[in-house]
């Protein structure tokens, strides 16, 4: 072993260590729901539970949304059960429901600038 190979050795280590360090990508973290199921349907009011998978960067606000027609979005009727703290579970109560009248409905997620929403469902009042 000659007297530049440490020196070598070292120069290499420290090279392929800012090759390493330069090529990272912060892990992106993405926001993600999935509705749950309804429960107590009466004649004007149901309950509909949801899963908060992740919260991102920071979600401000969790909830469900519902209408009478399909693709329902957060700018018609919703709940707003306020920022999760993190993943878990949550219950929307929904009243003031039409009887006999079918409802779509799925949970939702947001930022502020994006929202993300779980599998669309229907079930129909009493």
């Amino acid at each position: 072993m000659n007297k530049y190979t440490p020196k070598l050795i070292f120069l290499l280590v420290i090279s392929l260590c800012l090759v390493v360090l330069s090529t990272c990508k912060k892990l992106e973290r993405k926001m993600l729901v999935s509705t749950g199921e309804v429960t107590n349907i009466l004649i004007h009011s149901a309950d509909v539970s949801g899963l908060v998978v992740d919260i991102g960067d920071g979600a401000t606000q969790r909830g469900h949304c519902y209408g009478t027609s399909a693709n329902v979005n957060i700018d018609g009727l919703k709940t707003q059960l306020g920022a999760p703290s993190g993943p878990g579970g949550f219950t929307s109560q929904l009243t003031n429901l039409d009887a006999g009248t079918k409802y779509y409905i799925k949970a939702y997620i947001t930022d502020g600038a994006e929202t993300v929403y779980g599998k669309e469902i229907n079930f129909t009042t009493s």
